[in-house]
């Protein structure tokens, strides 16, 4: 669920997942019934919008009309690969878990490897977009805990939960939950999540 979470709390909420469609696999017995399940994310309609973007030299040659079915739609769609059928190897020697995400003018790729997070912005050439790079440590279980203390502490003083420290509400904990089921239930079929969240 920290993957989903993940997902929720970093991307936009127009360009959360709206609709899966995916596989499951069982590689090694002792996982059953899916160790593995790569999905595709689908968006809401409502986040399709018209192709954007500098204009290329392509579109110096050729005009929309000349495109058979016409112009396409900008959408954030996206893939979705879990595996806990990996091979034990040495954790040096593991690609890292994360999540990448490509948009017009930059890509955010953020990486969890050796117990360290590492965030990093990378430009698209002639953005406006400014590269950025840190890394801290994979500590946020205990971030986690802090958080949900310090919203105890804010319920029972009459306080407001600190903006930094409001990831979300219990109905987010069930998009994330829905993200898994629809994961692991699809077999090829659009599943939307919503739908599994109001069932």
């Amino acid at each position: 669920m920290h993957a989903t979470a993940t997902l929720r709390t970093v991307l936009p909420e127009y360009a959360r997942p709206h609709t899966i469609v995916s596989h499951s696999a069982l590689h090694r017995a002792h996982l059953p019934p899916h160790d593995t399940v790569l999905g595709l994310s689908l968006p809401a309609q409502s986040s399709s919008v018209a192709p954007h973007g500098s204009p290329t030299a392509l579109k110096a040659l050729i005009t929309e009309s000349e495109i058979p079915g016409g112009l396409g739609k900008s959408a954030p769609a996206g893939t979705i690969l879990l595996s806990f059928a990996l091979p034990d190897t040495p954790p040096e020697s593991r690609a890292p878990q994360g999540l990448v995400v490509t948009t017009l003018n930059a890509v955010v790729e953020i990486t969890n490897q050796n117990r360290k997070w590492t965030y990093e912005i990378v430009p698209a050439a002639g953005s406006a977009v400014k590269a950025h790079k840190e890394t801290e440590p994979a500590d946020g279980v205990e971030k986690e805990l802090g958080t949900f203390a310090r919203a105890i502490e804010a319920a029972k003083s009459g306080g407001q939960v600190q903006p930094e420290d409001d990831l979300g509400n219990p109905r987010g904990t069930l998009w994330d939950v829905a993200v898994i089921q629809a994961l692991l239930t699809s077999n090829g079929q659009p599943v939307e999540l919503e739908k599994l969240i109001s069932a």
